[in-house]
């Protein structure tokens, strides 16, 4: 698809994902852009200055390489990797060399966050009602009981797995499941702009329904403010970065006048409380994606003091009150 556009700003609302695009250049560069549906959502692929025909065929394979993921990570699937380990619950088991190394990921962040960042929640997401198959009808909403949450968090826990390179996994009285969704879009997508580059895409860009990553192209990317749906909160350049945002306004649902939402605190099995959004931007979206999620558990004070110490790490972030607060360096990503 060729637009030529002069001396306009194109913004582009990126369905749900809670992240608005645009590009401002005196001329337009060719551009093609193709909508998909993966990883539970829509991803959007958009390359600059390439011929259509091989774009078509970048997004083609970059797209493949997305479903590959989801094949291996899926945890709604009892014939992928992740599902099978569900379903098995081995004391030991040997993992393939790409899921122990995002496992062996997951635990240096779950460790960087002091475990807020947790993949093994997965009972707990289902016993709050997040984890629904599409062929399944809507239920009524009930709370899970106390015990019951106490139960499942009694299960689950980094602290009961331990990781032996280069391939070994051993589940020391870890009884809860594995879901990966806070860190398996965004590997996703890093595997897929692997692709691209290797094909020799140098402008592009990926959006997972809002975790995204660019290169090339001078991409500006606008956060949706967490309460006013029309609304930016803040406007920045991702040109090399990736960027991840999660908040209470993405999954979530209200009983008795009281909101609930699917981000949930690993040590009380209970939504986390204290913000409305984070947004990280890091050098790949594997780690924006689950930091975002880990510093919505920590809450502000402590998610900033974290994102400090890391190298190439920014947040911005929105707490309950609609104060906002960020990172010292992320001043450098906000658009002029």
């Amino acid at each position: 698809m060729k637009k030529a556009l002069v001396y306009i700003t194109v913004i582009l609302l990126f369905f749900a994902g809670g992240l608005y695009f645009s590009t401002e250049k005196s001329i337009e560069p060719k551009s093609t852009k193709r909508v998909k549906f993966a990883l539970g959502t829509m991803i959007e692929f958009t390359i600059k200055d390439e011929e259509d025909s091989t774009a078509e065929k970048a997004i083609n394979e970059a797209y493949a390489e997305i479903l590959r993921i989801d094949s291996i990570f899926t945890d709604y699937s009892d014939q992928s990797e992740i599902g099978k380990l569900n379903l098995e619950k081995p004391a030991f088991d040997t993992l393939s060399s790409e899921v122990y190394s995002l496992f062996a990921k997951s635990r240096e962040l779950w460790l960087k966050t002091n475990g807020a960042f947790d993949i093994t929640l997965g009972e707990l997401v289902s016993l709050w009602g997040f984890k629904i198959k599409d062929a399944e009808p809507v239920k009524e909403i009930v709370l899970p009981g106390k015990k019951e949450i106490l139960e499942a968090v009694n299960r689950t826990g980094m602290s009961k797995i331990y990781l032996q390179e280069p391939d070994k996994i051993y589940l020391n009285g870890m009884k809860g499941q594995f879901d990966l969704g806070a860190i398996a879009k965004g590997y996703a997508v890093d595997k897929a702009c692997e692709v691209l580059e290797k094909m020799g895409i140098k402008n592009y860009l990926v959006n997972a329904g809002g975790d995204v990553r660019g290169a090339g192209s001078n991409w500006v990317t606008g956060v949706q403010h967490p309460r006013q749906k029309e609304n930016l909160a803040v406007v920045v350049n991702i040109n090399g970065v990736a960027i991840a945002t999660s908040g209470d306004y993405e999954q979530f649902f209200e009983k008795d006048g009281v909101k609930y939402h699917h981000i949930l605190n690993p040590r009380t099995g209970y939504p986390a409380t204290g913000l409305m959004s984070v947004t990280v931007i890091a050098p790949d979206l594997t780690t924006a994606d689950a930091l975002a999620t880990g510093f919505f558990v920590m809450g502000y004070k402590e998610a900033i003091k974290l994102a400090e110490s890391l190298e190439n790490v920014e947040c911005y972030i929105i707490d309950a009150t609609g104060q906002e607060h960020q990172s010292k360096g992320f001043y450098k990503y906000i658009r002029s």
